[in-house]
Parts: C-alpha cells; sequence; structure tokens
C-alpha cells in the first residue's frame, strides 16, 4: 500500500498521542485514593473467581496539533481509523476533538488555558510553556501518578523523571520518548513494482541497484531523499 509523506507524518503524531493516552488512562492508579482527573483507571475486572467484566468507555476530550503537516485528502484530524484505534485501545470515546491550525496553535492553546475550559487530554509540543501553565495549575501534577502507576513507572527511569521536571521539581506532561517515535523510510510501492517487479530491497546493494534502475528509467528523478519533497 503508497502512503504519503504527511499521511505518515500524522500517523506518528497520532501514535505518540495514543501513547500518552493508553498509558495515562490505562495504567495510572494511584495507591490509596481516587484521582478524578484524566488519570483514571479501567477496573481490572471483578474480584477473584469472578468473570470480568467490560467497563463502558469513559468520555474525555483532547486537544492536538499536528506540528504544521497537512491533513491527507480524505481523512479527518477530528475522525479518522488512527483515532478510533487509540479509543479502542484506551477505552475511551472522544466527545470533542480540537485540533488548531498550526499557525493558530499558540493562541488557541493560550485562549484555551485562560478560560480555564481545559480538555481532559492536551498535547503539546513546548515544554517550557505546559511547565509554566502547570505551575499555574492549569495541569494536574504528574510524579505520584507516574511513581505509582505499573506502566508509567517502567517507561520512565530516573533519569527521564529529572528531564521532566520544572525548576521546582515539578512534572505536568508526559515526554515523548525518541526511541518510541515511530519512524520509519517511506517508499513509493507503485515505483518498485515498476522497476522491482515489488520486490521490496533488504540490503543497501539491493537499495542501491533500485535507485539505479529508477534514475534510468526516469532521469529527472531524485531515487533517494533524506527529507522534504517526496
Amino acid at each position: 500500500m503508497k502512503i504519503s509523506k504527511s499521511l505518515r507524518v500524522v500517523l506518528c503524531i497520532l501514535l505518540g498521542i495514543m501513547l500518552l493516552i493508553v498509558t495515562v488512562l490505562g495504567g495510572c492508579s494511584p495507591k490509596g485514593e481516587d484521582k478524578t482527573n484524566t488519570t483514571q483507571t479501567s477496573p481490572q475486572g471483578g474480584q477473584s473467581g469472578e468473570e470480568p467484566t467490560t467497563k463502558k468507555p469513559d468520555e474525555i476530550s483532547i486537544f492536538y496539533g499536528t506540528a504544521g503537516i497537512a491533513i491527507p485528502e480524505g481523512q479527518s484530524a477530528k475522525d479518522n481509523p488512527y483515532l478510533n484505534k487509540i479509543a479502542e485501545m484506551a477505552n475511551v470515546t472522544f466527545k470533542e476533538v480540537t485540533v488548531p491550525e498550526y499557525a493558530d496553535f499558540q493562541t488557541k492553546f493560550d485562549l484555551m488555558v485562560s478560560s480555564g475550559n481545559i480538555p481532559d487530554f492536551v498535547h503539546c509540543w513546548q515544554p517550557v510553556t505546559v511547565q509554566r501553565e502547570g505551575a499555574k495549575g492549569a495541569f494536574l501534577e504528574l510524579s505520584d501518578i507516574i511513581k505509582n502507576s505499573p506502566v508509567l513507572s517502567k517507561i520512565y527511569d530516573n533519569v527521564r523523571l529529572e528531564m521532566m521536571k520544572d525548576e521546582k521539581g515539578k512534572i505536568y506532561a508526559l515526554r515523548t520518548l525518541g526511541s518510541k517515535v515511530p519512524m520509519s523510510c517511506v517508499v513509493r510501492a507503485d515505483l518498485l513494482d515498476e522497476v522491482n517487479d515489488g520486490i521490496m530491497p533488504v540490503t543497501p546493494d539491493e537499495w542501491y541497484e533500485v535507485f539505479k534502475k529508477l534514475k534510468e528509467k526516469y532521469p529527472d528523478s531524485v531515487p533517494y531523499s533524506a527529507r522534504g519533497n517526496l
């Protein structure tokens, strides 16, 4: 299947959001008390000997940005297969999805925070902004939640925790882990069909041979590029 560059990048963003929503909503149960916040957990079924029960999905609202990548034609930023998969994995339904235009992101973010009407889940790529607003009470302090979560405590070690703290040692956001970001190469499947009988190269030498074939067939083409204009 041929997947466009823009769809790939948007998918990466949505997968990052999925990781955070699934880990926060699925594995953040502080010991000894119930937090009425976005960090609620799904029950683990009935007591010993009882049949597990399926919890009704929680309704949550989310706010996220696209990092300036255009949503592919035919896809909606607010309703698409990737968001639906996130909802399924986290056992939630999205009652409201806000996706500002990239140029308006900061303005919309500031207006959202100042209004006090903040969605359950907020995605923002500006740590300083999140720390500043978190210190004012806009966002939940996450240190105890991370510590008591069997999921998050394994993902965020002491080094990562220190990196997420503000100057007062508080944590208001879960940082995306670089090693977990689903980066990958993108290839034109239709061109592989044309010049290599649909066979996916594996070794560097095999890729080099495919690039040569592409250049021979399309002299004005650039068979390989590290980024941009693909």
